[in-house]
Parts: structure tokens; C-alpha cells; sequence
């Protein structure tokens, strides 16, 4: 397995982590050393965690494209992984109602039809690339959340302020964005596939 390979496997081994130190563990005894540690640290180990898991996602494209280590399992993993990845912790937002559900409908819907109307095409033996407009999505997407478990972050560690509020504000409006991003690319994606629609 090359580099690039395993930099994919890595960021889906580090989702189930991410989300046990997202999650309350309400559930358990209270007063017990791991809902304590999990209370107070938990959010801030899973943002170096997912941020980690953000980079990875950048540097092992660009290994594979400059060193031509590009492979089928990695053409199968790597948008397995990132799928995974954003939707789990979104997931997450809504559990700690960060997030609203409907957000992660559309993000999802997104990605469903864009996937398939891409099936279609490598069906009939054509390629589409991903669009300008998917990408910002994907960036604004990122960093929006990013920004959301940075407040939750401060949040648990009992740190308050206007500046806190703002940082969620912030990840609040790039999840929006992301959202609009959403829905203008599906709607790009769909013209240049009318005519294998049609067909």
C-alpha cells in the first residue's frame, strides 16, 4: 500500500475516535475519570483530530498526482473517507444540536446525486471533473466546521465572550455558503448531464 493509501486509511481510522470525544457519555455514571476527561478535553482532541484528518485529505491527493501513485483503491477510498469523515461529525452537530438536521440533508442529498449523475458518466465512458463551484463548497464546508468545533472547544473548556460567539457565527456562515455551493453545483452538474438524461 502506498503513501497516499495510507494517509486515507488513516483519516477513516481516526473517525470513530473523533466522534467518541464528540460524544456526551451522558449516559455513563457521572463522576467517573473518562466522563470527566472526555467532558473537559474531549472536543479540543477532536478538533487537532479532525483537522489532522483534513490535511491528510489535502497531501495525499497531492502525493499521489505528483508522484503518480494514483491507484484504484485509492479512486475507491478517498472519497469514501471524506464522505465519512464530514458527514460523522456533522452528524455529531445535530446530536449536540449545533447543527440543524436539514443541513445535513442537503449536504447529503448533494453528494448523492452528484455521485450518481458521475456514475452515469463513467457508464457512457465519460469523465466529469469536479467543478470550481464543488470545491469552494468543499472549502467553506470544512473550514465552517472547523470554526463550529472550535467554539465547542472554548465552550467546554468553560471559556466565554463575544469573541466565542463570533467564532461560531463565523462557521455558521461558511456552513451556509457551503450549503448555497451545494445547491448551484448539483444544478451545474445536471446541465452538463441533460443530454445523458435525456437519453
Amino acid at each position: 500500500m502506498n503513501l497516499p493509501n495510507k494517509l486515507t486509511v488513516i483519516r477513516i481510522i481516526l473517525v470513530p475516535i473523533i466522534i467518541l470525544m464528540m460524544l456526551p457519555w451522558s449516559f455513563l455514571p457521572p463522576g467517573n475519570a473518562w466522563t470527566n476527561f472526555v467532558g473537559r478535553f474531549g472536543m479540543l482532541i477532536a478538533l487537532i483530530l479532525f483537522v489532522s484528518a483534513s490535511i491528510t485529505d489535502f497531501f495525499d491527493g497531492q502525493i499521489a498526482r505528483r508522484k503518480n501513485l494514483i491507484t484504484t483503491l485509492g479512486q475507491f477510498m478517498d472519497p469514501i473517507a471524506d464522505k465519512l469523515l464530514v458527514t460523522s461529525v456533522m452528524i455529531m452537530f445535530v446530536y449536540l444540536q449545533r447543527m440543524h438536521g436539514l443541513v445535513v440533508i442537503i449536504i447529503l442529498a448533494r453528494d448523492l446525486v452528484v455521485n450518481g449523475l458521475r456514475m452515469l458518466s463513467a457508464s457512457l465512458g465519460i469523465v466529469v471533473p469536479a467543478n470550481a463551484v464543488g470545491k469552494w463548497k468543499t472549502f467553506a464546508q470544512m473550514i465552517g466546521m472547523i470554526f463550529i468545533m472550535l467554539q465547542l472547544c472554548l465552550l467546554q473548556l468553560g471559556l466565554t465572550g463575544t469573541a466565542i460567539v463570533g467564532i461560531g457565527l463565523l462557521g455558521d456562515i461558511l456552513i451556509g455558503i457551503s450549503v448555497l455551493l451545494c445547491v448551484i453545483s448539483v444544478i451545474q452538474y445536471i446541465k452538463v448531464n441533460k443530454q445523458y438524461l435525456n437519453e
